[in-house]
């Protein structure tokens, strides 16, 4: 009676030991994910730009960031712009799942009623391998050893499946995410308000004034002339940022250009070629 105590015991607490793993895959799996999507979330927003991501490299913590804040801005837009839609769906499936819940009980209910009546049904003894006939010993062993070569390259498609398909589901989206909030920064934000370069090798001042749009651990991304370009960090040495004095908000009536504001450079030239 103890030794059946004991085995029980070391049983249980195997169990338990198991259990206590399988965070680790989970939590590997999920810091993977996170960071895909962080670089998802970077691609498309570079790409709005014209930007390669190879251009801007980005740390892990960085990646991690971003796709925190894709996971918001992504949640955020669903809730806005999906309220109307969920709201129809919901009332259209309030009364059908309504219904199927209450059969789904009725059914369980009737079925457990079904093997509380039910007789316990006699298994059949299984019959020992030493037992069986030659041929049905060499079909088994056979069935054993073909079910182990496929089962090696068959679990290779499954995985790459399974990684195929969270590729797509769970990342791609982000790079649409990053190309949205890239849209609205560059519709929303005010050319004024970003910082100005006065001098950076490479390019011509008088093309324009150069803007700071943002930065990273050791790379730049500048404006200039309404097309953007990547710089290393270290190559600017200055920065000039807007008066404190200088009010952005603008009537409504004059609102201040913003980054993706058509350039008025070529209105100007055709007006000087007009007057000459």
């Amino acid at each position: 009676m103890q030794n059946e105590t004991t085995d029980k015991n070391a049983e249980s607490s195997g169990k338990k030991s198991w259990l206590r793993l399988i965070p680790i895959p989970f939590t590997v799996f999920l810091t993977a994910m996170f960071y895909l999507q962080g670089k998802a979330y970077q691609a498309g927003y570079l790409a709005y730009f014209h930007l390669d991501n190879t251009q801007m490299s980005i740390s892990t913590s960085d990646a991690m960031w971003l796709a925190y804040r894709a996971w918001g801005n992504g949640a955020a837009h669903i809730l806005l712009t999906s309220g109307d839609w969920f709201l129809d769906i919901l009332m259209s499936t309030l009364v059908p799942a309504a219904i199927g819940c209450v059969l789904l009980i009725l059914f369980l209910m009737i079925e457990k009623l079904r093997s509380k009546a039910a007789k316990p049904g006699v298994t059949a003894a299984s019959i020992p391998f030493k037992d069986l006939s030659l041929r049905r010993q060499i079909a088994y062993i056979a069935a054993g050893l073909a079910g182990y070569v496929l089962a090696i390259p068959g679990s290779i498609l499954v995985i790459a499946l399974l990684v195929a398909c969270s590729l797509i589901v769970l990342v791609e989206p982000f790079g649409v995410i990053g190309k949205r909030d890239a849209q609205d920064y560059c519709q929303e934000v005010p050319l004024a308000a970003l910082p100005t370069i006065p001098h950076l090798p490479g390019f011509d001042p008088n093309q324009g004034v150069i803007h700071q749009l943002w930065c990273n651990t050791d790379t730049c991304a500048v404006l200039q002339a309404g097309a953007a370009s990547a710089v290393p960090k270290s190559a600017i040495a200055r920065t000039i940022s807007p008066p404190l004095s200088q009010s952005l908000s603008g009537k409504p009536d004059t609102p201040h250009p913003t980054i993706c504001s058509p350039d008025p450079a070529p209105a100007d030239n055709k007006t000087e070629d007009g007057g000459k």
